[in-house]
């Protein structure tokens, strides 16, 4: 009679094979690995250490679309102050609220003069403090007089005359236009990746990290619907997520968002204070023997890489020439922080908080009589 299962013993099929190796495994072999410290930056064009990093990144999402263009003409925009008494911060203020780079841009497009809607803008600021505008639009040829007209239909924002063309809202000057969208892209980037010689303005550095931005761009610039809404204004360094961090979860948004309260000097205090520590693996590919890099995060330590190198054996570490990198070389037990002398009475001393007057006094006589013995 035939049994109605298979035995306790009895295998129910045929064995199953190995499992297969990960796709990874099978195409990249390890050769090497080092573990390396990274200074960890600030993270703000206004930065003198990480400004050329920053520059050299945007100016390479910059050129694919200024390839796009059919010319490239760079138009300067400054302001003049007698038009605000209290300063160069009053001039920057009406100049962002009000929009007015938008404006013109819409005059200029009505005077039919640019072939398309998309420009790009750079701010750059005087050894007076006074903001001037670099913007990048597509045009083959802009007379002067149009020029200054669609500047000065600012003034009406002012309560003047935007006819008045002997004062003005400010001057106006124009290059040649350029064929080349690199070559456009390099000269607008020069504004973000060198630092000024005289530094920012003090009302700069005092101002919120979202509320002064080294660049912007007309709603649509980027091509790209994810990043821009219609609904929106021109996008900013912060809108169109420049250093390519991608989606951020609820905490470090929320994290975002605390950092964007802060001073841009605040800002810059944080520069090298914290260091990254990764372990540099380098692999090659299996079938085609091509060598490839990869990085794995291990810790970040909350000390700076000064301090980090300043502590390390003799021969322990190379740094590069620019010092924000070294690679950890031999035995790395030395990056345990050192454990501070511990204090004697820590355990005999009760906690301040359960003395009472006369035992608080006991409690700081002998501990003054000790520490000064």
């Amino acid at each position: 009679m035939a049994s109605g299962g298979a035995g306790a013993g009895e295998a129910a099929g045929p064995p199953r094979p190995p499992a297969a190796v990960p796709y990874l495994e099978q195409s990249r072999i390890p050769v090497t690995s080092r573990i390396i410290a990274c200074r960890c930056g600030c993270k703000s064009r206004f930065c003198e250490s990480c400004c050329l990093q920053l520059g050299i990144k945007l100016k390479q999402r910059l050129v694919p679309v200024l390839q796009t263009f059919k010319r490239v003409m760079m138009l300067t925009f400054t302001i003049d102050p007698q038009h605000f008494p209290e300063g160069p911060q009053e001039a920057f203020e009406h100049v962002k609220q009000s929009r007015c780079l938008s404006v013109t841009m819409q005059a200029l497009r009505r005077a039919g003069v640019l072939l398309s809607d998309r420009w790009f803008a750079v701010i750059e600021w005087q050894l007076n403090g006074w903001p001037h505008w670099h913007v990048l639009v597509e045009a083959n040829r802009i007379e002067f007089d149009t020029l200054r007209d669609a500047w000065n239909v600012n003034l009406c924002k002012l309560g003047k005359d935007a006819a008045d063309t002997r004062t003005g809202f400010g001057s106006v000057r124009f290059n040649a236009p350029l064929t080349d969208g690199k070559h456009a892209a390099g000269y607008a980037c020069a504004y973000l990746t060198k630092h000024p010689e005289h530094g920012y303005p003090e009302w700069v550095l005092a101002s919120q990290t979202r509320k002064v931005h080294r660049y912007s761009a007309a709603r649509g610039f980027w091509m790209n619907s994810q990043d821009e809404s219609p609904a929106r204004g021109p996008t900013t360094e912060h809108d169109d997520d420049t250093d390519g961090e991608g989606a951020r979860d609820a905490t470090a948004v929320e994290d975002v968002e605390t950092r964007s309260r802060r001073t841009i000097r605040e800002q810059l205090a944080t520069c090298g204070e914290t260091t990254a520590i990764l372990r540099e693996i380098e692999e090659a590919d299996a079938a085609t023997g091509e060598m490839t890099k990869r990085f794995e995060f291990i810790e970040k330590r909350q000390e700076s890489f000064a301090s980090l190198m300043a502590r390390a054996p003799a021969g322990a570490v190379n740094t590069n020439a620019r010092g924000t990198r070294a690679e950890l070389l031999g035995d790395t037990t030395w990056l345990k922080a050192p454990t501070p002398p511990r204090n004697p009475l820590a355990d005999l001393l009760l906690p301040v908080e359960h003395l009472t007057e006369m035992d608080e006094l006991v409690h700081w006589y002998g501990w003054h009589c000790f520490t000064h013995a």
